[in-house]
């Protein structure tokens, strides 16, 4: 009981869009790192050279090289 809804007296209430992006490319890139550590990432077919440590370090090096961007935009509500 008691509780209530309190309203953020910011207009935007997120970071700016290249925060976040950037944010969400480095948390995304260490999870998938410590899965990877962990073998909890299996690779089949043409994705299975990945499996290797050294072509993931390439692939994850490539992806922190370029430029993220987050789609956002207000609720629906």
């Amino acid at each position: 009981g008691g509780a209530k809804w309190i309203g953020c007296r910011k207009r935007s209430f997120f970071p700016p869009v290249q925060v976040l992006s950037s944010r969400f490319q480095n948390l995304l890139l260490t999870d998938l790192r410590e899965a990877f550590e962990k073998g909890k990432l299996p690779f089949h077919g043409e994705m299975a050279g990945l499996a290797r440590p050294a072509a993931f370090d390439a692939l994850c090096s490539r992806a922190k090289r370029i430029k993220w961007v987050v789609f956002v935009k207000p609720s629906f509500g």
